[in-house]
């Protein structure tokens, strides 16, 4: 099989390279693309964040605002959860502008998009390109209070 590899360089430097960063994740779930645009797009009409929520069984999405909440739960055996492994129950909320963005970016040449978390930590999507075995991955810092 081919091998391919890029190297992208920055326009401008910003001094060095960054190293990518040394985490390890306590949950994990594979979601579609359009489950995940679905979910974004529901939890956007009541909320500008996003709280996410894992136990071995199950995986919630939620938001809330002085309009109103939404909440999404995916159950570990429904089709729109492809995937689940959760190490030790996590809770985290990120910008759902951001996600929404990253998601429009490299979502559309993605069928499935990998999130990887764990409680008050970044969030590291990973978008698998292609027949390739190319992949991109985004982390996100969660919100703070």
């Amino acid at each position: 099989t081919d091998v391919r590899e890029f190297i992208v360089h920055l326009i401008e430097g910003a001094g060095g390279p960054t190293p990518l960063p040394k985490l390890s994740f306590n949950a994990k779930l594979l979601l579609t693309g359009s489950t995940l645009k679905r979910i974004l797009g529901d939890i956007s009409t009541v909320s500008d964040h996003i709280t996410i929520e894992t136990t071995k069984d199950k995986a919630i999405f939620f938001g809330k605002s002085d309009a109103g909440t939404a909440s999404i739960t995916l159950e570990k055996h429904s089709t729109e959860l492809l995937e689940l492994d959760v190490k030790e129950d996590s809770k985290a909320t990120y910008s759902i502008d951001y996600l929404q963005k990253i998601t429009k970016s490299a979502g559309s040449a993605s069928e499935t998009i990998i999130f990887e978390y764990s409680s008050k930590m970044p969030l590291r999507l990973e978008f698998k390109l292609g027949e390739q075995g190319g992949r991109i991955h985004f982390y996100l810092a969660p919100r703070v209070e």
